[in-house]
């Protein structure tokens, strides 16, 4: 009879949540998540640009002091459908290359130069110009100034 007793308690136990509160509950849940997803996704956006840019200005800083350093010319090749920019030391067969690959929703579109910039030994940029880097929500410009390799990096209003 004890047993029996203990049994009914527990099922007329009202001390539960219901299906209903669990439901809402549920429901709060799930709209806090997407709410937070579409913040998220313009971070993630601007975090893959700004890493873009500042793997770029350190790729052609140390252009600069590797043409110094070896007193020899430095090319930064920039193929845009293959969405990757390559860095040339030396000869065109006899040197060293580089492959960067960036971002398939990123654009570089030159604007001054074909699509090649050369350094020479001085570590000096042959021709000044600029470069122009898109994304969906982001626009940068890189400007290339002649002698000492003088560059800057500024961003744009979209």
């Amino acid at each position: 009879m004890n047993r029996l007793t203990k049994a009914r308690k527990l099922l007329t136990n009202e001390d539960a949540y219901t299906l209903i509160e669990m439901l809402i509950v549920l429901s709060i849940i799930s709209v806090l998540l997407t709410v937070s997803f579409f913040h998220i996704t313009p971070v993630v956006s601007t975090r893959t640009i700004n890493n873009m840019i500042e793997v770029l200005k350190s790729d052609i800083l140390f252009s600069e002091q590797y043409a110094i350093s070896h007193n020899e010319y430095v090319t930064l090749t920039i193929n845009d459908p293959k969405k990757l920019y390559m860095i040339q030391t030396g000869g065109l067969f006899s040197g060293k290359s580089t492959i960067r690959r960036y971002d398939s929703n990123i654009t570089i579109q030159t604007l001054n130069y074909g699509n090649t910039i050369r350094i020479n030994g001085n570590g000096n940029i042959v021709k000044s110009g600029s470069i122009k880097i898109m994304s969906k929500n982001n626009i940068y410009r890189f400007v290339f100034l002649m002698g000492r390799g003088r560059f800057y990096v500024e961003k744009l209003e979209p």
